[in-house]
């Protein structure tokens, strides 16, 4: 890459011996990072099939058990209801 004038870039092409150190440490970093890449596919797909095994494991339990017990753990507790009226004096502080 060159500079033009001002800001413009032109690009000229430029050519090393196959077995010259620049072209072997590109073609080393090329394979590393393709190495990289395919690692984190891996890493990735592994993650994901690990993740739709533990789903399906999951419903299955979901699925034996009970709907009563099901239903008990759902079940929220009842929301507090105020008294109307003065408070019992004697049943607060008997």
């Amino acid at each position: 890459m060159v500079r033009g004038k001002g800001k413009q870039q032109q690009y000229k092409s430029f050519e090393a011996p196959s077995d010259s150190q620049l072209a072997v440490y590109l073609k080393d970093q090329e394979q590393k990072m393709k190495e990289e890449n395919d690692n984190v596919k891996r890493l990735t797909l592994n993650i994901t099939e690990r993740l739709e095994e533990e789903d399906y494991q999951e419903s299955l339990l979901q699925s034996q058990r009970s709907p009563a017990i099901y239903k008990m753990r759902i079940q929220k507790p009842p929301k507090f209801k105020h008294p109307k009226g003065a408070p019992d004096v004697d049943a607060i502080f008997h």
